[in-house]
């Protein structure tokens, strides 16, 4: 997969979460968050990011308003153009469902919100090839039950080694290369979103302040 690609999946749920809470009926969302990637690319916007000004994802939240504010009834969407130049429309409804909890977040809060749990999700999704790898796909059976996407309270070890047919010191390895490899991901995950590796301990501080 493409950067350009990867850039559409991360930011796509916050986009979207975005559009919901400024007050767009689900399919105008859609269409409008379709409209924006194929603006902000066409127009090569995100190569004029200039990290002394700012975090990527508050670069990509300005641009995104700004576009808003420019909309018309008359805009139509691009549906067919984006799926042609990016990644499918169906393939993100599949791997990136939006979930809105009550309560009165803004609409920039929202944003964050979304860009926090899809930072997650593809860490998320590369503990499990990493595990897939290994030949251990229960060990991210393990991960996924102490550590549930929902944020639930985790099922007891004794319980999930009894599901998966494994002792519990075969859990709590399980566990131990798991996390571990989960805050080595994530560390990868969000250096691609910021100036240096000095920034990183910083902006997953913020990340989490948003889950």
């Amino acid at each position: 997969m493409d950067s350009r690609n990867c850039f559409v999946q991360s930011y796509w749920p916050a986009v979207f979460g975005y559009l919901r809470r400024r007050g767009f009926e689900q399919s105008t969302a859609e269409d409008l968050t379709q409209d924006f990637f194929c603006h902000l690319l066409e127009k090569e916007l995100v190569g004029r990011y200039e990290a002394e000004r700012g975090r990527f994802r508050t670069f990509v939240l300005t641009i995104l308003t700004r576009f808003v504010s420019d909309q018309t009834t008359s805009r139509a969407p691009r549906q067919r153009q984006f799926e042609r130049g990016f990644v499918s429309i169906s393939d993100l409804a599949a791997t990136r469902e939006v979930e809105f909890p009550s309560g009165d977040l803004s609409a920039e809060e929202e944003f964050m919100r979304q860009w926090a749990r899809s930072v997650i999700q593809a860490t998320r999704d590369e503990v499990r090839q990493w595990c897939e790898g290994q030949g251990r796909p229960d060990w991210y059976a393990v991960f996924e039950a102490l550590n549930p996407p929902d944020f639930s309270p985790a099922g007891r070890k004794e319980k999930i080694a009894q599901t998966l047919g494994l002792t519990i010191d075969q859990v709590r390895y399980a566990q131990t290369k798991t996390e571990q490899k989960f805050i080595e991901f994530l560390r990868l995950v969000v250096l691609e979103q910021v100036e240096s590796s000095e920034q990183i301990d910083d902006e997953i501080r913020t990340l989490r302040s948003f889950l």
